[in-house]
């Protein structure tokens, strides 16, 4: 769907419910709403709690399939940087909030690290272990949890990843990042469409219409739980 075609939906779904006994809305206010379920939608995808299976959308294909064109892989931040062979831990940045990339929520973090005493281009690409950051220091103290160079322990503190290192044993080399970007914003003055598969367009329509309803508390419309559990 374009979006004006998003737009014509909410007004027909709006006018259908309520008997056309509502004022039309501004594009801005349709766009708003368009984007405020935009963002919903991505979050019920991405979150274990919104899914009824508690599987996740890299275990459901067709919540995969909902938010792939916002996937971005590979982001690569500290090379090229002075490795420390000194520091217990180093910290590096997230993907930027802003721009056409901008960051949204976190997939995964990889380290790369070089065993010490070994030649510079035996490095390797391991998972880091994101803790909880009132838990890492007490991690890091238990020979069984610490940060080893099979598993790094890191943490998330605003706009960075801080990675632990072991200096006698390993040394990072830098981060890779996956996550999920923002999606671009849907604008009917700038035709600017909904970047999702086509598929989910009617979803967000669906979302904005029952929304926009809820917020005027249309005596017409009730929603329930059970029916919004239902999406998948």
């Amino acid at each position: 769907m374009t979006v004006s075609e998003m737009h014509y939906a909410v007004d027909q779904g709006l006018q259908k419910v309520g008997s056309y006994v509502y004022d039309t809305f501004l594009p801005e206010e349709i766009d708003f709403f368009l984007n405020k379920m935009q963002e919903r939608f991505v979050k019920d995808r991405v979150f274990k709690t919104s899914d009824p299976k508690r599987l996740g959308f890299s275990f459901n294909q067709k919540r995969l399939d909902d938010i792939k064109t916002l996937i971005e892989v590979d982001f690569n931040e500290g090379f090229g940087i002075e490795v420390s062979t000194v520091a217990a831990k180093k910290s590096y940045g997230l993907p930027p909030d802003t721009g056409s990339s901008a960051y949204m929520f976190l997939l995964g973090i990889q380290a790369r690290i070089r065993r010490m005493h070994c030649d510079s281009s035996d490095a390797i690409d391991v998972p880091v272990r994101i803790v909880e950051q009132d838990k890492v220091h007490e991690m890091m103290r238990n020979p069984f949890m610490t940060s080893t160079i099979n598993s790094p322990l890191g943490v998330l503190v605003g706009p960075e990843v801080i990675v632990y290192q072991n200096p006698k044993k390993f040394i990072l080399k830098g981060v890779i990042i996956d996550y999920i970007r923002k999606p671009s914003e849907i604008n009917l003055s700038s035709s600017n469409d909904c970047e999702l598969l086509e598929h989910t367009h009617h979803e967000i329509v669906d979302m904005t219409v029952k929304h926009i309803l809820e917020i005027i508390e249309s005596p017409r419309y009730q929603t329930n739980v059970a029916e919004e559990s239902q999406s998948d």
